[in-house]
């Protein structure tokens, strides 16, 4: 933990778990929350379609979580730039069917539908979210939701409960903060049994490194893992730049695939899966931090002529216009 390398796997995963605010921002927690102040009304029967200027106003002002208006300014900018019209707002009973739907897993009963409707119509639709995602019920659908995300549906079914567990406590927590979740599961330690986080790398460790090469390169190649926390935490699906630079993205190289993989190389397993194999059983495992392997952070790729590159442990990040920048960790993060 003391080396500058492991401190760099820290400001890493700090830097990616600020990026799941702006995926799930709009589930504003805590109790910071506030109901949505003056929010549209509906629109009533015969009325015409509001002009783009409108519907970008309605979109982007009657919002209190600053997450939400992140969210709104790109979906505004997205139909701008795809000459796209909005649908119309939904109704209030489509708005408790698919509220209900996405936070809790099921539609509303007729009960709820009615506690819906008696409130004020100008903040329902905020007192409804608000006491969905203050209810068991939230906690419960999104842990098991997350636990496909980060382990797929395939993985041990006691390693997949030990996870859901873990995330439904983290989803209950009223002071529940998603950045700290996420700096949680990519550096977690210790065994599964007692801290469910640590599946989440265990599920996606890759191949083993042969045993001549770990004391350079890792216990570990920690491909799924890289691929994975890309596309869920930063939104980037950045599986292809492991064999080339991407085709459509010209600020992802293939030395940005193996920048970030580089910083997960000084972590090992505890525990032999192989003997649950044979027992049909989930045997106790556990990750520990290893600083003896991979104590430059640098790992060797081979590109798509068959030259051999050295790439060092670097976030992956771009400014406005697409272009690589290089980032000191430590002036991101204290």
């Amino acid at each position: 933990m003391a080396s500058a390398t492991m401190r760099s796997r820290f400001w890493w995963t700090g830097a990616v778990a600020l990026s799941l605010l702006a995926i799930a921002g709009w589930q504003a927690q805590g109790q910071n929350r506030a109901l949505t102040k003056n929010p549209p009304q509906e629109k009533k029967s015969g009325e015409k379609p509001a002009d783009d200027k409108t519907t970008q106003s309605t979109i982007t002002t009657f919002v209190s979580y600053p997450q939400v208006k992140v969210i709104n300014d790109q979906i505004v900018a997205e139909w701008k730039a795809n000459n796209l019209k909005p649908s119309e707002r939904a109704s209030d009973f489509e708005f408790i069917r698919r509220a209900s739907l996405d936070i809790i897993g099921r539609i509303a009963t007729p009960q709820e539908i009615v506690k819906f409707r008696e409130d004020p119509e100008r903040s329902r639709r905020a007192l409804l979210i608000e006491r969905l995602l203050d209810s068991d019920e939230y906690a419960k659908n999104w842990a098991s939701i997350w636990t496909v995300w980060l382990m797929t549906r395939s993985s041990n079914r006691t390693y997949q409960e030990q996870m859901q567990l873990w995330l439904e406590e983290q989803f209950a927590k009223k002071d529940c903060k998603y950045d700290k979740i996420v700096y949680n599961l990519v550096t977690a330690t210790g065994e599964n049994n007692e801290n469910g986080a640590v599946n989440y790398i265990l599920t996606n460790l890759g191949a083993p490194v042969a045993p001549g090469d770990v004391g350079e390169e890792g216990h570990f190649d920690f491909v799924p893992l890289t691929s994975r926390t890309t596309r869920l935490f930063l939104g980037l699906r950045t599986q292809c730049t492991q064999c080339h630079d991407h085709p459509f993205n010209p600020q992802w190289k293939q030395e940005s695939f193996w920048g970030i993989n580089a910083f997960f190389r000084q972590v090992n397993r505890t525990g032999n899966p192989m003997m649950g194999q044979q027992m049909n059983t989930a045997v106790k495992l556990g990750l520990e931090d290893d600083m003896s392997v991979n104590p430059k952070a640098k790992i060797f790729y081979e590109r798509r002529d068959a030259s051999v590159k050295l790439a060092k442990a670097e976030f992956l990040e771009t400014d406005k216009k697409g272009n690589r920048e290089k980032l000191n960790p430590e002036s991101k993060l204290t």
